[in-house]
């Protein structure tokens, strides 16, 4: 039996309400589609930029099968990387599997020659944007720290002193130690699943106290990198 996929995501915790929104448009399509025993899958607080199938929950489409149906609200829920976006949809289609992104139409990419390549390009677009929004944020962070003022937001490998102008940020050396193990591991060839299991296995947990996914790894190797605490 064919399985459907409705897949919706948020990157950070500023975007609550599009969770809900996705989530009713996805759930009303299903329903006047007649579509039963839908596996609903949500990535909240994930950058786009993350490959698809290294996030906690869209890790999971890689288990669609010919004949399977994922459905998006926006091709930006399920990419933002350029490469990624193109390789894995060209996959999809090309092991017949339907992909159906409502912004453009209801039927399925594959059958639209016409609307297929427009995707490619919204891909592009969406590449480009996700680049400058990068951009505009590492100066901004470079900025305010070089100003000594602390971020709104919490980063891992750092804690915050205060808010606002008056606010700090001071090296977690406790957290740092864990991002070192993170990058150690990946170095040694250790699976992101694994690394996972490593910290959880050694109480080695996230900045809230909870156990670490896989999809989580990449991106705080990458931060700890990027703010060369490791």
């Amino acid at each position: 039996m064919n399985k459907i996929y409705t897949y919706a995501r948020t990157s950070t915790d500023k975007q609550g309400n599009s969770i809900d929104y996705q989530g009713k448009v996805l759930a009303e399509f299903c329903n006047r589609k007649g579509f039963e025993d839908v596996i609903n899958l949500i990535d909240e607080d994930v950058s786009g930029g993350m490959q698809l199938f290294l996030r906690p929950q869209g890790s999971r489409l890689v288990e669609a099968k010919k004949g399977d149906t994922i459905i998006v609200t926006h091709s930006t829920r399920l990419f933002r990387n350029f490469r990624d976006s193109v390789c894995t949809a060209l996959d999809f289609i090309d092991n017949g599997i339907n992909l159906i992104i409502l912004d453009s139409g209801e039927e399925p990419i594959s059958k639209d020659i016409q609307r297929e390549m427009m995707m490619y390009i919204s891909f592009l677009f969406a590449h480009v944007e996700k680049r400058q929004i990068g951009e505009r944020t590492k100066n901004g962070l470079k900025n305010r720290r070089n100003n000594g003022q602390t971020n709104s937001r919490e980063k891992f490998g750092y804690t915050n002193i205060s808010k606002g102008k008056e606010g700090k940020e001071v090296v977690n050396e406790e957290e740092v130690k864990i991002l070192r193990v993170m990058n150690d591991k990946r170095e040694l060839g250790y699976s992101y699943a694994k690394i996972a299991k490593h910290l959880n296995d050694n109480q080695l947990y996230t900045k809230k106290g909870t156990k670490w996914f896989h999809g989580n790894i990449p991106k705080h190797i990458e931060q700890g990198k990027l703010n060369k605490l490791i």
